[in-house]
């Protein structure tokens, strides 16, 4: 069973197909160079090709010893409000002599909600 379910995979498999599936790749190479695009993993190029949506992240983290966060765009009205008072609770941060503390990207998030930590509660905007 295991024998004939081999040969299958064998006759429907083309020989020609990892050849076919590279200079596929090599041709992508060659039209994202045209663009200066640099690919560090060839073979990830396939994938790349069913991507929607891309998200950058260029905090400058390999210039500078921290995380920063400049602007938050948003597709539709969403209320600011809300979205501040989400970065400013929405942390495993802690508060250790009078300096907020913890993960680089919760830290940047919760500064640019401008939130204010004590022991007893968190203030957003004076609230």
């Amino acid at each position: 069973m295991v024998l004939r379910l081999c040969e299958l995979i064998t006759v429907t498999v083309p020989p020609s197909l990892p050849a076919g599936l590279n200079i596929a790749i090599l041709i992508s190479i060659y039209y994202l160079k045209k663009k200066k695009i640099f690919c560090i993993s060839p073979k990830k190029i396939i994938a790349g090709g069913d991507v929607q949506t891309v998200c950058f992240d260029k905090t400058g983290t390999l210039t500078e010893n921290f995380m920063s966060l400049k602007k938050i765009v948003t597709l539709e009205n969403d209320d600011k409000e809300n979205i501040n008072l989400c970065l400013a609770n929405c942390h495993c941060l802690i508060l250790q002599d009078n300096v907020v503390d913890g993960d680089g990207m919760e830290l940047a998030l919760f500064n640019y909600s401008k939130a204010k930590m004590n022991y007893s509660h968190i203030t957003v905007n004076g609230k």
